[in-house]
C-alpha cells in the first residue's frame, strides 16, 4: 500500500513539474518567408518556428501539439514522444521546420506556413498533450510578410519587461532577439558597484536620517507636552492670597464695598468653622466587657432572715 502511494505521489510530482515546465514555453519567433536566409537539416530554405523556455527548469515538448489555422483550414502535428532532443534547456530554444513533409524528422512539421498575399490572417498555437489548453499563441498577416524577415517577442521596456510580437531588425535563430538589448537600472548600477559598497553607504545614511528626524520629532513634541503640563497644573491664587493682595492695594479696581465684603466672607469663614460639624459619631470598643449585673460585688453575701 506505501509502495503504491509512493508511486503515485511520484508521478503526481512529476506531471506537475513537467506542466511547469511547458507553461514556460513561449513563441518566441517566426521566419514565414525563407527565400535566401537560413537553412534545415537538408540544406532547404524553409520557413520555421522557434521556441523559447522562458522558465528555470526544463520543459520537454514531448506529445504537445503545433496548430496552424490559415484560410480556414487547421492542420495539427503532434511532436513525438521518442525523441529527446523535444526537450528544451531552461532559458534554451528549439526549431521546428515548417515544411509541409512527413517524412523529414521530428523538427518538420506537417504544414507549411503560407506567404500567399491573398491570406489576411494565420495562427500558429501550442497546445498541450491533450490539444485542448493553449500554452501560446501567434496570429499574423500572411501578406504583410517579407522575404528573409522574421517576426518575433521583442522586449520593448526593459524595466517593465513589456513584449511585442513585431517586426525584427534581423532574424535570430536560436538566440536573443533583442539585438539591441537595452540594459536595465539594475545592471546599470551592478556595473557601477561591482562591491556594493555605495550600496551599503546609501542605505546606511538612509537609515541614519530617518533616526534623526525621529529623535527631533519625538523630542520637540515631549517638551511640548510638558509645558503644556506645567501650564495645566499651575497653581491657582488661594484665597488668603487674594486677600493679602487687596488689602495691599494690588486690585485696585475694587470698590470700598467690595473689598469689605471680601473681608467679612473670610473672616466668617476663618473664625466660624466649628458651626459646622461633621455629624458623625464615632462608636469604640472598650477593652474590657463589664455590666452591672454580672458583678460579683452585687451577688447576696449573707443568708437572708427567716
Amino acid at each position: 500500500m506505501k509502495k503504491t502511494f509512493s508511486i503515485v505521489v511520484a508521478i503526481f510530482a512529476v506531471s506537475i513539474c513537467f506542466a511547469q515546465g511547458l507553461n514556460d514555453v513561449k513563441i518566441n519567433e517566426l521566419l514565414v518567408k525563407n527565400v535566401s536566409s537560413t537553412t534545415d537539416d537538408h540544406s532547404n530554405h524553409t520557413p520555421w518556428i522557434e521556441l523559447f523556455n522562458s522558465g528555470y527548469t526544463s520543459a520537454n515538448l514531448a506529445g504537445s501539439q503545433l496548430t496552424y489555422i490559415c484560410n480556414g483550414d487547421t492542420t495539427k502535428y503532434l511532436i513525438p514522444k521518442s525523441d529527446s532532443r523535444t526537450a528544451i534547456a531552461p532559458q534554451g530554444y528549439i526549431m521546428f521546420y515548417a515544411s509541409g513533409s512527413t517524412n523529414k524528422g521530428t523538427f518538420h512539421t506537417n504544414f507549411e506556413m503560407s506567404s500567399n498575399p491573398q491570406h489576411k490572417s494565420a495562427t500558429i498555437m501550442l497546445t498541450d498533450q491533450s490539444g485542448n489548453r493553449i500554452i501560446d499563441s501567434v496570429s499574423y498577416d500572411p501578406s504583410a510578410q517579407r522575404a528573409d524577415v522574421s517576426i518575433g517577442l521583442l522586449e520593448v521596456d526593459a524595466d517593465s519587461k513589456t513584449t511585442q510580437f513585431v517586426e525584427l531588425k534581423g532574424i535570430t535563430p536560436l538566440q536573443s532577439n533583442n539585438m539591441d538589448e537595452k540594459v536595465s537600472k539594475d545592471e546599470i548600477f551592478r556595473t557601477e558597484d561591482p562591491t556594493g559598497i555605495s550600496m551599503a553607504v546609501v542605505a546606511m545614511a538612509v537609515v541614519f536620517v530617518a533616526l534623526a528626524v525621529l529623535f527631533i520629532l519625538f523630542k520637540f513634541t515631549g517638551l511640548g507636552m510638558q509645558a503644556h503640563a506645567r501650564k495645566k497644573d499651575k497653581p491657582k491664587t488661594s484665597a488668603s492670597a487674594l486677600a493679602a493682595n487687596i488689602l495691599k492695594g494690588e486690585n485696585s479696581d475694587l470698590s470700598g464695598e467690595q473689598v469689605a465684603a471680601i473681608a467679612m466672607a473670610l473672616n466668617l469663614y476663618y473664625t466660624e468653622k466649628h458651626d459646622t460639624e461633621s455629624e458623625i459619631i464615632t462608636i469604640n470598643r472598650v477593652a474590657k466587657l463589664y455590666s452591672p449585673w454580672s458583678s460579683k460585688i452585687h451577688t447576696l453575701t449573707k443568708i437572708p432572715r427567716q
